[in-house]
């Protein structure tokens, strides 16, 4: 005789019911807010994979502990930020205290991190002048933007904390090349990347013997050249910004009128190239770097007609691969 056993499987909740039980909302009312606001442009793939990503880290999505960033190339990479990074510290186990200190020029700071039952602690230095991006946040706050980079980093080396990235990084990350709709680069003005570009002619003591003809009724400010590394304005940058492969020389301060300003000179494919500034923050973290030190400099056309740039912003780069 035999006798058949009967059994019951329980169906596997999926992460958006895991999320919105741990958060205590409703799963339809949260893919629907998720989808308008921290997640918005995630495809089904990506959404589901930060909805898994927030599972994993114990994040909420809603207080933007983790938000979905546009990724180089297309997509979306999970950004996590300082409270979000705070709360996976607390959580890990063995966490044991953490300390930040910041050096007395503000230059560095160092973070700490204790972990039971380890014979020595985590101790991790991030930089101002490898982490300064210029934006406003660092602008106003350099110390705790300083301070954030460092629990970041010591928190990845800690407790081997990875697939997530702070804002900063997912900025580095984003390179849109595809021009702006609405401001089409004429066929005659499409140049080989690293050839012929704004930067190129600003650096040659010499006008070029048959310049690109203009259209004459032209009054307004000609399209860039085409170059993969011309990032479109977004939000209140009213200006495209130029990135290109550089190396420090030197900085120097100007005044006139009441206004103080910096000219940073730096070498580009060989031919010296100066830039203006007035962010004294930014003047002060170029004055950390070598003369030669390897950049990838930010700028913006502040002057056609003069082909006069602005310096926005710099990262420090590897020699490998270098273009100048």
């Amino acid at each position: 005789m035999t006798t058949a056993i009967s059994s019951t499987t329980t169906p596997k909740r999926n992460a958006l019911a895991n999320l919105a039980e741990r958060i205590e909302c409703d799963p339809t009312e949260l893919m629907a807010t998720l989808k308008s606001t921290v997640f918005k442009g995630a495809t089904d793939a990506e959404f589901n994979a930060l909805v898994i990503i927030s599972n994993s880290y114990q994040l909420n999505p809603i207080l933007k502990e983790l938000y979905a960033f546009p990724a180089k190339g297309g997509g979306i990479v999970p950004v996590v930020g300082i409270d979000g990074w705070l709360k996976i510290i607390n959580r890990q186990p063995g966490y044991d205290g953490m300390t930040v200190e910041i050096s007395p020029d503000g230059q560095s700071a160092t973070a700490t991190i204790h972990v039971k039952e380890r014979a020595h602690p985590t101790v991790v230095t991030e930089y101002l002048a490898e982490c300064s991006r210029g934006t406003e946040p660092w602008k106003a706050m350099p110390r705790r933007m300083l301070r954030h980079k460092a629990i970041i980093q010591a928190a990845r080396v800690a407790f081997g904390i990875g697939g997530i990235q702070d804002e900063d990084e997912a900025h580095d990350s984003m390179r849109d090349v595809t021009p702006r709709k609405g401001r089409e680069i004429p066929a005659e003005l499409q140049v080989d990347p690293f050839q012929g570009t704004a930067l190129e002619a600003l650096a040659t003591e010499e006008p070029p013997a048959q310049p690109a003809p203009q259209p004459a009724a032209a009054t307004k400010e000609a399209p860039l050249p085409a170059n993969p590394a011309t990032v479109p304005a977004t939000g209140r940058q009213k200006k495209d910004r130029i990135e290109r492969d550089a190396k420090y020389q030197t900085i120097t301060e100007k005044s006139g009128k009441g206004k103080t300003w910096f000219v940073v000179a730096v070498l580009i494919e060989g031919k010296l190239v100066e830039f203006t500034t007035f962010s004294q923050t930014l003047a002060d973290s170029l004055r950390g770097l070598d003369k030669g030190t390897a950049i990838r400099v930010t700028v913006t056309l502040s002057n056609p007609e003069t082909k006069e740039f602005a310096l926005e912003d710099y990262t420090l780069i590897k020699e490998e691969g270098m273009l100048v």
